[in-house]
């Protein structure tokens, strides 16, 4: 059995003990459980975007409804096309399913298994939208080309960080080169809370809707 595989059925590895087990109670005797009206979710929120240095953070279920979030903000027409990594959860594929958008696989390098400008600018077609950059196993694509392409081409670019907490590309932090940043606090990440995710970003409303209500029913 690995050692992640290990992390993610008990506490080894991590710093789980009575700190964690205090702040639960507290939240329990607040009886405030809900983020609506408990402190500690917004808190949190403001930390993370505090740490990496972006207007907004908005906490979610985990890293596929951050993803699904991410996509709820872009609001693509049914039949858009969402270039991304074959090398990820299946989590990634699912939010542009559901937005009716197409998932379309960009091949990866072999070396870093992250896909490439030039794996992505082959599969460009008029209905490319979006692109999602899955930094795999804690190494950062190659964003600078990415960039420029998305700029080019005037495409939406979602970072799915899952697997990227505060990895760093050329000093910049994952999670805040693109359009938006998606992070998965679940127990198999380097940071839990069990369950949960995040979207940061340092913009909101482009395309009509907050950010915010996209999290949340929106």
């Amino acid at each position: 059995m690995c050692s992640s595989d290990l992390s993610f059925r008990d506490h080894s590895g991590r710093s789980l003990g009575e700190e964690e087990i205090a702040e639960l109670t507290e939240v329990i005797r607040s009886g405030a459980l809900s983020f609506l009206t408990g402190k500690k979710t917004a808190a949190f929120e403001r930390g993370f975007a505090d740490l990496l240095g972006v207007r907004e953070a908005v906490a979610v279920a985990n890293g596929t409804a951050a993803l699904h979030t991410a996509l709820i903000y872009l609001n693509p027409e049914p039949g858009d096309e969402v270039i991304l990594s074959p090398v990820t959860d299946i989590g990634s594929a699912i939010p542009i399913m559901a937005q009716l958008a197409v998932p379309v696989f960009a091949d990866v390098d072999p070396a870093t298994q992250n896909i490439t400008a030039a794996t992505i600018e082959a599969c460009l077609s008029p209905r490319t939208r979006a692109i999602v950059v899955t930094h795999v196993f804690g190494a950062p694509a190659d964003m600078d080309p990415i960039l420029e392409l998305a700029a080019r081409r005037n495409l939406f670019v979602i970072e799915d960080c899952a697997q990227a907490h505060l990895a760093t590309y050329k000093g910049r932090v994952c999670g805040t080169m693109g359009n938006l940043g998606c992070f998965s606090f679940q127990q198999s990440k380097h940071m839990t809370t069990g369950d949960g995710g995040m979207v940061v970003s340092n913009e909101d409303m482009r395309f009509g809707r907050a950010l915010r209500q996209c999290g949340d029913k929106g």
